[in-house]
């Protein structure tokens, strides 16, 4: 059956992502002791920051032209 709050999931400014499937789920078993969910989204490049220290970690960050 279907998680009825499977809808109400989703990427927000700031959160952690990554463009490796496999990378998400090794770190959510390891850092996040299995409590975790993986969703997907695809974005512009633009969109996202990094700190430099991993190519799979970035930080998501959307733009809307116009406003701040």
């Amino acid at each position: 059956m279907p998680d009825s709050n499977a809808e109400k999931i989703s990427i927000n400014k700031g959160d952690w992502v990554s463009l490796s499937r496999g990378y998400a789920k090794n770190h959510g078993e390891g850092a996040l002791n299995g409590n975790y969910k993986i969703i997907s989204k695809k974005v512009k490049a633009s969109e996202l920051f990094t700190n430099g220290d991993s190519f799979n970690e970035f930080g998501y960050d959307p733009k809307i032209k116009g406003k701040k």
